[in-house]
């Protein structure tokens, strides 16, 4: 915008035509040093004469103009650095792309501006200077190791190494059970479905002797005939990630069996029938899994998306694992127990191994009778 030009002298000011070129020794109003000529109309006091001011209204002696389109930032409610379609004014992250706004933790900062978008620290203090809040747990570890916090436990664990499906954004490793899915650790979420219980309940006698692999894992207590209370458990996985364990070989978790030839995931299940005063009456065991994508469950899920097995570990969000009553070990043994009302309790993932969004609707207890 071509200002009007004005010829300072003895402290008089001459002013030219507008358009006018400023010759040497004259000057634009913009540089005059916030000194408006006299007669020249200044309504926001700004020392910008109004007709090159371009922000009449609100003072902006800078006249800053960050989108260029003649209008001062400061009257402009459409600038818009990163593009994002959001207003700076209204912009929780001016300068970083995030047009759905997200902020987990309520601090008033983007979660993609914020230095600990976990916890709300609108200060962003950062003492030691590594790109993670001092508010953040993992600001506890050192710019050389991964960051990892599970749910299922109090402090954070720092750690060297760190599988690449489980590497997420800000020097994050997601816990053991989930993966990463765009920088972020997506956790899953286990239940019990109570109606495939009890619809699959049945009593059966068996004679074991002591090289029956269910022996030899504990399923039953002792040799000769044994009353078998059977059932199947399913486990969906409501949460908003797949429950990802991948490879089980050389993982802490899994143990051969060599009854069975694969890896079982340890007591992902446990078992046991209490009475009518919840007195555990047949202590059943902890329940050994291969985990894998056993049924699609969830709308939308078909086979066509089906992802793990036994020489890969896990169970995809949307789909249930489903451990059936004919296996080895899925029973209770209830040999000596008197006949009468029981309930027979499940509880999945109990020692809290895998990392889940929900651990409160991981145990269910189903009624049951003992003719």
């Amino acid at each position: 915008m071509m200002g009007r030009c004005w010829w300072v002298t003895a402290g008089l000011a001459v002013v030219f035509a507008a358009g006018v070129a400023c010759a040497p020794g004259s000057a634009s109003v913009a540089s005059l040093s916030g000194q408006t000529p006299a007669g020249a109309a200044d309504i926001d006091n700004d020392g910008i004469p109004d007709a090159d001011d371009n922000c009449v209204e609100m003072a902006n002696p800078d006249q800053t103009d960050v989108d260029t389109d003649g209008v001062g930032d400061a009257c402009d409610d459409l600038v818009d650095q990163d593009g994002d379609t959001i207003a700076d004014a209204d912009d929780n992250c001016m300068m970083v792309e995030n047009g759905d706004q997200a902020d987990g933790d309520g601090d008033g900062l983007g979660d993609v501006c914020d230095n600990c978008p976990s916890a709300a620290n609108a200060e962003q203090f950062d003492a030691n200077s590594d790109g993670i809040g001092d508010a953040c747990p993992c600001d506890v570890c050192d710019g050389a190791q991964w960051c990892e916090e599970h749910p299922g436990q109090e402090d954070v664990t720092c750690v060297a190494d760190c599988a690449s499906e489980r590497q997420a954004a800000d020097g994050k490793c997601c816990p053991i059970g989930s993966k990463a899915e765009d920088g972020e650790c997506k956790l899953p979420d286990l239940y019990v479905v109570d109606e495939r219980v009890t619809s699959s309940f049945e009593f059966e006698d068996r004679v074991f002797n002591e090289m029956d692999c269910e022996y030899i894992e504990g399923c039953v207590n002792g040799t000769g005939m044994r009353t078998l209370l059977r059932f199947d458990t399913t486990t969906p996985n409501d949460g908003a990630g797949d429950l990802h364990l991948g490879d089980p070989a050389g993982f802490a978790n899994f143990v051969f069996s060599s009854c069975h030839n694969h890896y079982h995931f340890e007591s992902y299940a446990a078992y046991e029938v209490r009475d009518q005063a919840g007195n555990v009456v047949a202590p059943g065991h902890k329940q050994a899994f291969c985990l894998m994508d056993f049924e699609p469950w969830a709308a939308g899920v078909n086979w066509g998306d089906w992802q793990y097995g036994c020489d890969y570990q896990g169970i995809s969000k949307g789909w249930a694992d489903t451990y059936d009553s004919y296996l080895d070990c899925q029973f209770v043994d209830v040999t000596g127990v008197p006949p009468g009302d029981y309930t027979l309790h499940i509880s999945v993932n109990h020692e809290k191994v895998i990392a889940e969004e929900d651990y409160t609707n991981n145990e269910t207890s189903v009624p049951f009778t003992i003719p």
